[in-house]
């Protein structure tokens, strides 16, 4: 069993399903298992620190211990060398994420995948009448921009092969709690519960399950990178 809170279950699903996925809700809290025999996976995280203590760093480790080939791109070759060095079946990429060009290139290059897990994340904090232009690009860019343009790049591929699949993004309590000086956090985060609304709106009839689930404040997060984490092969967690 993976007992991960980057597992949760959120409170946004699509209500369509597919016959070749079985997404079996345990708990309350908890969704397991995602079956799928012959296809790959993918799932986009965050890499909060060059120490093994990130959010994104421990689903690549968990989806490695569940059997699933997985490939990790970040923009920081160093990062990337010590999560090898942790998990030598891990493929990694180096690619900034934020270049929306270069991002969506590098995915579609990877082929079609399964599952997308989008926790990408990072923060300026400040008072909101001293935000400046540079903090919300900054925030948006990562929190929201490039969440929006991968999921688009993995769920064209799911919907053009009638493959199925899900999509899980992870958001923060912030999206729904006012908290000082997190104006542009709190808006980008907001900004993510309604995309995973309207996507789960709109993909669900493509049997794509669209899940949302919630993270409060980590600290390491504060005006670090994303990143994203990529696998394929047969994930079976319970």
């Amino acid at each position: 069993m993976i007992d991960d809170p980057c597992l949760r279950r959120g409170p946004t699903t699509s209500q369509q399903g597919s016959d070749r996925w079985d997404m079996c809700h345990k708990d309350s809290t908890k969704w397991c298992s995602v079956k799928s025999p012959t296809a790959p996976l993918l799932a986009f995280g965050l890499q909060c620190s060059i120490q093994a203590i990130g959010i994104g760093r421990d689903i690549a480790k968990a989806l490695v211990k569940c059997g699933a080939q997985t490939a990790v791109l970040s923009r920081t070759q160093e990062d990337l060398d010590s999560l090898k060095a942790e998990c030598p079946e891990l493929e990694t990429c180096c690619v900034d994420l934020n270049d929306w060009s270069k991002a969506q290139a590098t995915v579609e290059s990877l082929g079609h995948f399964d599952l997308l897990v989008n926790n990408a994340g990072v923060s300026r904090v400040g008072p909101f009448l001293e935000v400046k232009e540079e903090d919300i690009d900054h925030v948006f860019k990562t929190n929201f921009k490039g969440l929006f343009n991968v999921s688009q790049v993995v769920a064209r591929s799911m919907v053009a092969k009638k493959s199925g699949g899900a999509i899980v993004n992870l958001s923060s309590a912030a999206s729904t709690q006012a908290l000082h000086d997190h104006a542009v956090y709190c808006s980008a985060k907001g900004a993510v519960d309604s995309l995973t609304t309207v996507m789960a709106l709109e993909l669900g009839p493509h049997k794509l399950f669209i899940l949302q689930t919630w993270t409060l404040e980590i600290a390491p997060r504060q005006g670090r990178s994303s990143e994203v984490l990529l696998c394929s092969g047969n994930l079976v967690c319970k």
